[in-house]
């Protein structure tokens, strides 16, 4: 048997506006089934109402079903528990995704990068170390699955140990393009690959648009790095804008058409990102949110760098707030010379910095994810 919510997600002529006024009507799907062609065509019309009780569309949403199951993939409901909350938020929010892989709660730390199929070797850099600074820290990087930038940024962010969302303008059985395919294997051990199409659709070009809509609906914000003046990387932009999302853009040479896009982005108002913490200092007004997420992510949700058993005790014993010097030694409790040379492995490894004022500053507790010292700026910073 398949899902009644997926049986009135295939059925065609069936648009948000029927689909809404269907299940206002009846909250428990399969009463819909159970009406007769006339009693729905006075709600949607004779058309509408003769393809929801078409046998065949029921007959296609169980063999969909079969073949999801067989594959190990997910199906997810709007409304229902694990449908991610960020995509309730858009106007047209997907009824039904199909997932290969798992959307975790603090996936919804995302930020979604796009850009050019042929990006250059500036613009492939850039997604690389963006991505890969992101899943560094903890934020789950979303993109479409396309040559060029979205493959790139992919690929970084697991390569930095991080996470990972790709969605498909195909189904995920047919993934596009099929040169990565591999690609997708990764992601799905590491995140996941989404769709809300039928497993088996092709890679239509009116699919895309719509792809681009769950994209930025699972993004907190969406990163352009190279784009020209029509591309599908400017749409959704433009679609983040319309959802509430921050657009962000990569700054690119003024002679070169592929950044054309992202300079015009800049000009409209899109904020000009140089490095991650131009990024995600628009997000510090959020950062309730923020803390909600790494909390519940846990102890695991960062990785702490490389420290002798004697660095990690002190810091442990550091205070969380930029302190002198004088106090970390009291604090330690160890001799000025060794408090000295362990400083100096701490700094190396990116858990401490020594500000001008030779105050220290914690960039990384145990157990505490290397996001925190990006979203929560101390005091003083700009």
């Amino acid at each position: 048997m398949s899902d009644p919510i997926l049986r009135l997600a295939r059925t065609p002529g069936i648009g948000p506006v029927h689909r809404s006024r269907l299940l206002a009507r009846f909250p428990d799907p399969a009463d819909l089934f159970a009406k007769s062609e006339d009693e729905l065509a006075g709600i949607v019309g004779p058309g509408a109402a003769r393809a929801i009780l078409d046998p065949g569309i029921e007959r296609a949403a169980e063999e969909e079903t079969r073949r999801g199951s067989e594959a190990g993939f997910r199906l997810l409901i709007a409304g229902r528990p694990g449908y991610p909350d960020l995509l309730t938020w858009i106007p047209d929010p997907p009824l039904v995704l199909w997932v290969r892989g798992e959307i975790l709660p603090a996936d919804a730390l995302a930020i979604g990068i796009v850009g050019t199929r042929r990006p250059s070797t500036y613009g492939r850099r850039q997604a690389e170390r963006f991505a890969r600074e992101l899943g560094r820290i903890g934020v789950c990087v979303v993109s479409g699955l396309a040559r060029g930038i979205d493959g790139t940024a992919h690929a970084a962010a697991l390569d930095a140990g991080g996470r990972t969302i790709a969605v498909l303008g195909s189904g995920l059985l047919r993934i596009y393009p099929p040169e990565h395919r591999p690609l997708a294997a990764r992601i799905a051990r590491s995140g996941a690959v989404v769709s809300e199409l039928p497993l088996t659709a092709p890679p239509l070009a009116h699919h895309f648009p719509r792809r681009n809509r769950i994209l930025s609906g699972l993004s907190l914000g969406v990163l352009v790095v190279e784009a020209r003046l029509r591309s599908g990387a400017l749409a959704t932009a433009s679609l983040a804008a319309d959802q509430g999302r921050e657009v962000f853009a990569v700054p690119g040479r003024i002679d070169d058409p592929t950044c054309c896009g992202t300079n015009r982005l800049i000009q409209a108002g899109a904020k000009l990102v140089t490095d991650l913490r131009s990024l995600l200092g628009e997000y510090r007004d959020a950062w309730p949110i923020f803390r909600q997420l790494i909390e519940e992510r846990g102890p695991d949700g960062g990785k702490e760098p490389a420290l002798s058993p004697e660095a990690l005790a002190v810091l442990r014993r550091l205070p969380e707030e930029p302190a002198p010097a004088e106090e970390a030694l009291a604090a330690a409790g160890l001799p000025q010379k060794r408090m000295a040379e362990i400083l100096v492995e701490l700094e190396a490894a990116g858990a401490i910095e020594i500000d001008p004022a030779g105050r220290i500053v914690p960039r990384l507790h145990p157990g505490r994810p290397r996001v925190q010292s990006y979203l929560f700026p101390r005091p003083g910073d700009p």
